[in-house]
């Protein structure tokens, strides 16, 4: 494989080196992410987000949460099928990390601060 690579222009060869870097950069965050897909997917995504976390990782993580949750209240959903109403409310966090989680709920905090 050595030799491969030895044959390869310096151009080529940089540019291999920088794909690798991005792709290793970008896609090794393995981190559980949230699945909003259904109540089951839901429970099963937090538990898999919180499983390593001690118990004041685990009680922030709630408090983000609930921050965030109670921020997608939509009073205008009432009467609306309860998937369409669960959907829309799970939606701004479908797909993402506690600690993206984490970041969003400070964000809400900071906007509760400045009104």
């Amino acid at each position: 494989m050595a030799v491969y690579f030895a044959q390869l222009p310096t151009g080529a060869i940089k540019i291999l080196c920088v794909c690798v870097l991005i792709i290793a950069v970008c896609g090794c965050d393995a981190s559980p992410r949230f699945d909003a897909t259904s109540e089951a997917t839901r429970i099963e995504s937090v538990r898999l987000m919180t499983e390593r976390m001690n118990d004041e990782q685990k009680l922030d993580f709630c408090r983000d949460y609930t921050t965030v949750m109670f921020k997608q209240i939509d009073w205008s959903l009432i009467g609306e099928p309860e998937d369409v109403r669960e959907r829309r409310m799970f939606a701004p966090i479908d797909g993402m990390t506690a600690k993206q989680i984490r970041a969003l709920a400070q964000r809400i905090g900071q906007e509760g601060g400045e009104k």
